[in-house]
């Protein structure tokens, strides 16, 4: 939703109410502006902006590429005689004197230097004023390009930052001088060309603390793709602070990246989403300490999507991001520390039996065996992690020819309990089999005329059987290692109708056991 011109107005009226109650001389060389079509919900963090540029004892310069001048006396105190260059501006500043820089509505630079800007004055703010395309827009033209964060508490608002080639290395550099630097409301837009790509979009030196990334989206979806969002690998990081950001792209190693011991790191709000198979949406290789909260992130696999090293993660949830419709679920975290609670990876140590006394006083395994057939007896949860269900639709080409069709995607070692119902009548005379990539039958033997099988018939072997969901042998168990995947094979003519439903439970047997639901495609 955007404002309406009647509410610029009023916010007009408010800051000239502003400008007239502070001390002449103060306010001498302001300038009241509207809000524009910024959208509502940046609302209350720009409207307090506005009103600290009218109070502000510090300096207010304007930089418009249309219209502005550098070098020219008296050139960027107001919207009508602005500056030319952000950097320019930057250079006009005085160090912790409260300065604003207002980037006007539509404002752009790009070029090849090495900093299209430097903010290297301390405690300046720069806020950009407009939305979507009219936010002022900084293009990278050159892989060295970069904008360095040269000084501390400096804030960036409302501004893009767009890949306008491919690898450009670093977007915008934190340097170690850049304490307590702030960017809110800011975007990296999808590049207009497919192969444009920020390497790391927001690199932070060594001991750049306090940095808070906020209400920021980034787009790169295309399959060449970059390798962080934010890369805070070069050094410890102390309080780093990322709040309700979106973030969707193809990350090589993961949207958020560091393998040192970062102190208090706060991960809250928003969205991590990477579409590279089998790498992380967030992921810290070291013992950082601090917490992620409230986060959704989206992978390919949920036990690869979250490492955390080792803070603390409340209501984290993952989500696949090649099945629509589905329902997040709690994480998994494949790093050490907090992982171990919610994964059963090892009947001595991560088992219930294990967690109650010590490894010698109860590493029989039959106690293990024992809880674990309790919990198989009282049946999984439908849609708890550990349960899947598949639906072969013999109607669809993608299900009923011939050849095989994967039901599941396995990484590490799996056990698995597979229960194939029959809830349509199949229809074709061929033959069908259930097993893994290495052994085709190896799981269901191979029924000869899977046309006997009909619906509210179990399919378990070569002879259909006629059994309730409670019937003895319904259900098959299998293991599966070394991340072979798990599907079925019809013989020699395609079905021409018929479902089954596949419901899956499984369990992970080692650190990087797991399965997520196949789309049917071959093995």
């Amino acid at each position: 939703m955007k404002f309406k011109n009647t509410f610029g107005v009023a916010l007009i009226s408010i800051f000239l109410a502003i400008a007239l109650s502070v001390p002449a001389g103060i306010c001498a060389d302001r300038e009241n502006f509207s809000v524009g079509n910024l959208t509502v919900e940046k609302t209350a963090r720009i409207d307090g902006l506005l009103q600290a540029v009218a109070n502000t004892t510090g300096n207010v310069f304007y930089v418009n590429d249309a219209t502005g001048i550098n070098g020219i006396g008296g050139a960027g105190r107001a919207s009508s005689k602005p500056l030319a260059s952000l950097d320019y501006a930057i250079g006009r500043c005085t160090a912790d004197n409260g300065d604003f820089i207002i980037l006007m509505p539509g404002h752009s630079e790009s070029g090849t230097a090495a900093n299209l800007f430097d903010a290297d004055v301390a405690g300046i703010t720069i806020l950009g004023l407009g939305d979507g395309a009219e936010m002022p827009t900084f293009t990278f033209s050159d892989t060295d390009t970069t904008v360095a964060i040269g000084a501390e508490n400096v804030s960036i608002y409302n501004v893009r930052f767009a890949a306008g080639i491919s690898a450009v290395v670093i977007g915008v550099a934190v340097e170690a001088a850049g304490d307590n630097f702030l960017m809110s409301d800011c975007v990296f837009p999808e590049p207009t060309t497919s192969s444009f790509e920020f390497v790391d979009a927001i690199d932070l030196a060594a001991l750049a603390d306090n940095v808070t990334i906020q209400n920021t989206t980034f787009f790169n979806a295309d399959a060449i793709g970059g390798s962080h969002f934010v890369e805070a690998g070069n050094g410890v990081n102390k309080n780093l602070q990322l709040l309700n950001n979106y973030v969707y792209g193809e990350f090589g190693v993961a949207a958020i990246w560091s393998n040192k011991a970062d102190e208090e790191v706060r991960i809250e709000g928003g969205t991590y989403v990477n579409l590279t198979n089998g790498q992380h949406a967030i992921e810290f290789t070291s013992t950082a300490t601090g917490m992620i909260k409230d986060v959704l992130v989206r992978t390919d696999v949920q036990a690869t999507a979250v490492d955390p090293g080792s803070m603390t993660m409340s209501n984290v949830l993952w989500d696949s991001d090649t099945t629509a419709d589905s329902v997040a679920v709690p994480v998994v975290s494949s790093g050490s520390g907090a992982d171990t609670i919610g994964t059963i990876n090892d009947t001595t140590t991560d088992s219930l039996h294990g967690k109650i006394g010590t490894d010698t006083e109860m590493a029989d395994s039959s106690l293990y065996d024992m809880l674990e057939a309790v919990a198989v007896s009282s049946g999984p949860a439908y849609n708890t992690p550990n349960y899947l269900a598949v639906i072969a639709d013999m109607d669809i080409a993608t299900w009923n020819t011939t050849g095989t069709h994967e039901i599941l995607t396995v990484t590490g070692a799996v056990k698995l309990r597979v229960l194939a119902q029959c809830t349509e009548n199949m229809t074709g005379v061929t033959t069908l089999e259930l097993g893994t990539a290495n052994n085709t039958a190896e799981i269901i033997a191979q029924i000869a005329d899977a046309e006997d099988l009909d619906a509210l018939e179990i399919w378990n072997g070569a002879t259909p059987s006629v059994e309730s969901l409670s019937g003895t042998d319904a259900i098959i168990e299998a293991v599966v290692v070394g991340g072979v995947d798990v599907g079925y094979t019809v013989g020699a003519s395609a079905f021409t109708n018929g479902t089954i439903i596949f419901h899956i439970w499984w369990t992970p047997l080692d650190a990087t056991g797991a399965a997520v639901a196949g789309v049917g495609g071959s093995l």
